[in-house]
Order: structure tokens, then C-alpha cells, then sequence
């Protein structure tokens, strides 16, 4: 359940603030394939001391199969003792790395940096949070991802029109 691979003596505190998609259901926890999502995490520096190179890493983790099908991570910035920073993960959920039946799905998130004063100088620091979500991959669904559409007459009956698409 912890996506930190070592202790968070820095104090830092990483919440998943608010999740947006934008596809086709109104719940933020129900994706499909093709779905854009977006997510602000927040981190929070609630220790003494700054906290340098904090990177933001994110993953869809894969319940049933143990492992990470969407990952990527923010570039790293510096937190003075009480700031905080919000950053804005964008990502669309891809077809091509679920797999088939498999709807339970986690979104993890971790923060971690380097103490950059103290007696704990040098030392790593990191905080985690997650939120369930599930993933529609439903049989008789069919999702096209449109790229390119050619027509000599936009619009009209009985026109025709050539699309390309990923199904």
C-alpha cells in the first residue's frame, strides 16, 4: 500500500487534491480507455528544515497483475519549510497497456527529496498517496480515437467522408 521505499523525515505531506476526466462518464473514479484525466497533487513541507530535488512520481498500478501499466514523473523543485506546491499530472488512460478484464485499478503518487539542513542533512525523505479507481473495459464497448477526417462536401446527406481512426 506504500509507494515510498524509505522513510519520510522531512516531514513531507502529498495529497491527491482533485481528479478531472474528461470522456465518457461524470464519475472521476470510472475511467475508459481514451479518457484524459488530470490530477492536481499537492505536497506539503510540514518539517523544520527545506527539502531540495522533491520529484513527484505517479503510476496507475494494475491490482490483479501487480504492476505499474501508466507511470511518469514531474521534474523536481525545492520546498522551504511550510510551502507547498501543487502540480497538475495530465495523462489518457491507454488501451494498448490494460489488460483485458481487469477493472481494478489504484492511482499512486509519491513525493521525494533530500533535507537540505539539520542533522538530517543529506537524508531522503518521502510521502505517498493513492486513491482506488476503476478502469470500464467493457466487451461491447468500442472506443475510436479519431486522427484524420477527409471530405469534399462537410455536412451534407448523402456526402462522403473518409476517417482514420484507432478502434
Amino acid at each position: 500500500n506504500d509507494f515510498c521505499e524509505f522513510s519520510n523525515e522531512g516531514d513531507l505531506d502529498l495529497t491527491i487534491e482533485d481528479i478531472t476526466v474528461t470522456g465518457f462518464r461524470d464519475d472521476d473514479n470510472e475511467w475508459f480507455p481514451l479518457d484524459v484525466v488530470e490530477i492536481d497533487i499537492k505536497v506539503k513541507n510540514n518539517g523544520n528544515e527545506n527539502v531540495k530535488n522533491v520529484e513527484v512520481e505517479w503510476c496507475l498500478f494494475d491490482n490483479e497483475n501487480k504492476k505499474c501499466v501508466l507511470d511518469d514523473n514531474e521534474n523536481d523543485f525545492k520546498l522551504n519549510d511550510g510551502d507547498d506546491n501543487t502540480i497538475t499530472v495530465k495523462f489518457t488512460v491507454d488501451p494498448d497497456k490494460l489488460e483485458k478484464e481487469v477493472s481494478d485499478y489504484t492511482f499512486f503518487a509519491r513525493a521525494t527529496g533530500k533535507i537540505d539542513g539539520g542533522d538530517l542533512k543529506g537524508e531522503k525523505s518521502c510521502a505517498s498517496n493513492s486513491e482506488d479507481v476503476e478502469v470500464m473495459l467493457e466487451s461491447d464497448f468500442v472506443v475510436l480515437d479519431i486522427d484524420n477526417i477527409q471530405s469534399d462536401e462537410l455536412n451534407e446527406c448523402g456526402s462522403e467522408a473518409v476517417i482514420s481512426a484507432n478502434v
